[in-house]
This record gives C-alpha cells, sequence and structure tokens, in this order.
C-alpha cells in the first residue's frame, strides 16, 4: 500500500491516541497510602503527545521524501556488450 494516503492513516492513529490519552489519563490522586497528587497532567499529556507528534512528522516526511523525490535517479548510459 505505497500511496499517499498511509501518512493519513497514520495521522489518524496518532489523534485518535491523543484523545483517549487525554481521556484516559488519571484525575484524582493516587490512593496509596500517602495521598501523593498525580504529577502534573497537563505536562505529562503536552510532552507525550508532542513526542507522539514529532515521531510521525519524522516518519512522514521520511515516507513521503521517498514517494515522491525531488530528483529521479540517474542511470549510466547502456553499454553494448558485443560489439567491436
Amino acid at each position: 500500500m505505497a500511496t499517499a494516503l498511509v501518512p493519513v492513516l497514520v495521522g489518524l492513529a496518532v489523534l485518535l491516541i491523543s484523545t483517549a490519552l487525554i481521556i484516559l489519563s488519571p484525575r484524582q490522586p493516587l490512593n496509596n497510602g500517602n495521598n501523593n497528587l498525580v504529577p502534573d497532567r497537563m505536562v505529562f499529556l503536552t510532552m507525550t503527545i508532542m513526542f507522539m507528534v514529532c515521531c510521525y512528522l519524522m516518519w512522514a516526511f521520511a515516507y513521503l521524501a521517498q514517494l515522491h523525490p525531488f530528483e529521479l535517479p540517474e542511470y549510466p548510459p547502456p553499454v553494448a556488450h558485443g560489439k567491436h
């Protein structure tokens, strides 16, 4: 499936994972006996989502650069073998 549709589908997957992360991230204090609060939720969400977006962009750029190169490869001219 070597089309330009693949980066769009992977981007949608990253978007769905980010949305699920926002919905499922803890919002309440942890009940482990010493009443520690959840570390700063927004920092966790921002860093995780930025990590996924940056990885996606690096992958998409590399994928699209191979799919649509700026310059086509140049091959040497064919050599006629057997002619003297």
